[in-house]
């Protein structure tokens, strides 16, 4: 969903301070702490779901239907609410156009990030519910000292134990076999489909079941290292192969796509 952000930025808290003292409160809100429009413009004055409010100890906020996205804080502090059950395309529309060139919501996608670009652009994973920001020494918006960072993580192979893992379920030897088998033809029986672990079982008693557990390695695979890269990826998780990195921040999507990607083999 889409919304219209046709209203300024407000990057720092003297900003929010000023941009709520010149809005007109909307007809009936008289209280100091009833939200206002966040543009004076015709069009933004009927949207009541965009709005800025004063908060107790002259704390402001911008809300987005009903969470506040974006709070200013008397000594400069900026809290981005992100990622969960509040990410979508409204609210990286909402947060981008409040805080412009300082960061860039991500929020709708397979893990929410903030990209913060002071000192130098980083991705912070937003997930945990907020993310707390602070005015560096050039006027900039970047990560506060006292914000809790949850680091990305993602499996990797330990190629020691896989090894291992491997050599005892006899893959190497098994995938000559299905070279050899695809290449001469599909045997005239049919053997049953195994499950999961029983073609474990059997694959690692060795070459006299391999015949017998073809058609369940093959499954709908269309090519012999397909089938291959599904058993190992099994093998590895029932062995204990995979290690856990982590990392406090991305620098690229590029980076952020080679994370997912991991999680999605693994």
């Amino acid at each position: 969903m889409f919304i219209d952000c046709d209203f300024a930025s407000i990057p720092t808290y003297a900003d929010a301070v000023r941009h709520w003292e010149t809005m007109k409160p909307w007809r009936g809100y008289t209280d100091e702490y009833n939200p206002r429009p966040l543009s004076n413009r015709t069009n933004m004055r009927r949207k009541k779901h965009v709005s800025i409010r004063k908060m107790p100890g002259d704390v402001f906020a911008c809300k987005l239907f009903n969470t506040d996205c974006v709070t200013y804080y008397p000594n400069g502090d900026v809290q981005v609410m992100a990622g969960g059950m509040y990410g979508s395309v409204s609210t990286n529309q909402f947060v981008n156009t409040l805080l412009g060139r300082h960061v860039t919501a991500q929020f709708a996608g397979r893990e929410p990030v903030l990209w913060v670009f002071s000192p130098e652009r980083r991705g912070y994973r937003a997930d945990d519910g907020c993310i707390m920001l602070t005015r560096d020494s050039c006027g900039g918006l970047t990560l506060s000292p006292d914000h809790k960072i949850v680091p990305f993580e993602w499996p990797t192979v330990n190629r020691s134990w896989a090894a291992v893992a491997v050599k005892e379920y006899h893959l190497k030897e098994f995938k000559d076999f299905l070279t050899a088998r695809v290449h001469f033809g599909r045997p005239d029986h049919d053997d049953p489909y195994y499950g999961g672990q029983d073609m474990l079982r059997l694959l690692r008693e060795g070459p006299p079941n391999f015949e017998h557990i073809y058609r369940t390695a093959m499954g709908v695979s269309s090519s012999v290292d397909a089938a291959i890269q599904r058993i190992r990826q099994v093998i590895y998780k029932k062995e204990g192969c995979l290690d856990t990195l982590t990392k406090s921040y991305v620098t690229s999507q590029n980076e952020l796509s080679a994370i997912f990607g991991a999680r999605n083999r693994y």
